[in-house]
């Protein structure tokens, strides 16, 4: 928690129950920015999204094969505008030159987001 408050990339691997969601959802709404996190399965997704409190909720998205191509494409809009805090997404979009694009977007250091 220490390095991602200061600013630091982590790469964490935690055993079920260690405390992980906390790890990546308390900075995510106490800092800047959008926190990606990469989950394997859809149903890992909804459980985190069903977890968070409303408001919290409404700042979060599952990005997964549960969008269309329409849909998808106003979810990374969205996530450029800021719209979003949390993008959960599965580790296949990693590989979608839409969705890498989009990241670069999201982490532009020139402060448009």
């Amino acid at each position: 928690m220490a390095c991602v408050q200061r600013g630091e990339n982590v790469f964490a691997i935690l055993p079920t129950g260690a405390g992980k969601s906390l790890c990546y959802q308390l900075p995510a709404f106490q800092g800047e920015g959008i926190t990606l996190v990469i989950s394997p399965l859809i149903a890992l997704m909804k459980d985190q999204m069903d977890g968070l409190p409303p408001k919290l909720k409404r700042q979060a998205i599952a990005i997964n094969s549960s969008l269309d191509g329409s849909a998808l494409q106003e979810a990374l809009r969205q996530c450029a505008a800021g719209a979003y805090r949390l993008v959960y997404a599965a580790p296949e979009r990693l590989r979608q030159a839409s969705f890498v694009h989009g990241l670069r977007s999201w982490a532009s250091p020139d402060g448009d987001r």
